[in-house]
């Protein structure tokens, strides 16, 4: 795995331009701060997406129309537990799910935001262009992935299995 230390760690993915995409990664927090966002992944700069938690409980963000549209799961996370966490946008439904599970979706109308100032796509931290505005998440990441297209339930089931196997998630 990756461990991200919380105060200077990220991975810069590069300038990821999608307007349909699925953001999937397995992940550990070993820090869950209630009062403020910890960055999973995503290309967020007044539009793009990124899989996010706030208050201990995840969430996908995609800028749709004039703003970020949120779904989020109803239930926080455990600290040190391998979460999956799947973010998809087919240009008008978004949907997340948690360890393979649909738990949230919404269809908003509206065109799709790309990210401001080319910021790339990113993992354990907030990016803005090239660089990093602070946001530093303290994890382990397992398995990350970013699919051009909107990965179907099936898919995200498929490739639960696959991953349980092969990382042992469930560990």
């Amino acid at each position: 795995y990756l461990s991200f230390n919380g105060t200077s760690d990220w991975v810069n993915l590069g300038r990821m331009d999608l307007e349909e995409a699925t953001l999937d990664i397995t992940v550990s927090l070993d820090n869950i701060n209630q009062t403020s966002t910890c960055f999973i992944m995503g290309n967020m700069e007044n539009g793009g997406m990124g899989l996010r938690i706030l208050n201990g409980v995840p969430r996908f963000e995609v800028w749709v129309g004039s703003g970020y549209v949120t779904v989020a799961s109803k239930t926080a996370l455990t600290k040190g537990q391998k979460t999956r966490l799947t973010g998809t946008y087919d240009g008008k439904t978004i949907s997340l799910y948690v360890d393979g599970e649909l738990v949230a979706h919404e269809t908003p109308t509206g065109d799709f935001g790309m990210p401001q100032q080319n910021t790339v796509m990113a993992i354990g931290a907030n990016p803005i262009g090239d660089t990093v505005n602070g946001g530093y998440t303290n994890m382990k990441v397992y398995y990350a992935k970013v699919h051009d297209q909107a990965l179907t339930a099936e898919e995200i089931a498929e490739t639960t299995e696959l991953n349980s196997k092969i990382w042992d998630v469930s560990a």
